[in-house]
Formats: structure tokens, C-alpha cells, sequence
């Protein structure tokens, strides 16, 4: 499992600001949980995950939403 799914939003948060996480790690991490769990609970009803990559590439290269 991957090391970004067992952390505490305070700890991803703290993470970017550092720059020891990127963005898109992040985003990637959530879409491979996603994919594992998703099937069994059927919560998701609406899943963008290409939408939300776009956004944090736009946002790391500075442009706004």
C-alpha cells in the first residue's frame, strides 16, 4: 500500500509545503486506493481522476484554476 494513503491530512499538507511531496504523488496515490477499493463499496459516483492530475500540473506550474 502506498505510504500516502496512511497519512493524516495535516502530515500531506505539511508534506507540499516542504516540497517532499508532490502534487501529483498525491493525486496518483489516491487514484491507485481508488482503484482498489471502489469496486467492493460503490461510493463514488462521479470519478474525474484526469481532471484533478491537470489541476495540480497547472497549479505546480503556476497558473491559476
Amino acid at each position: 500500500m502506498n505510504e500516502f494513503v496512511r497519512m493524516t491530512a495535516t502530515e500531506a499538507v505539511a508534506g507540499l509545503r516542504s516540497k517532499t511531496i508532490k502534487p501529483t504523488e498525491l493525486v496518483a496515490a489516491a487514484a491507485a486506493r481508488i482503484a482498489a477499493v471502489e469496486p467492493k463499496i460503490n461510493a463514488l459516483p462521479i470519478l474525474d481522476l484526469d481532471r484533478a492530475m491537470d489541476q495540480v500540473v497547472a497549479l505546480a506550474e503556476g497558473h491559476p484554476l
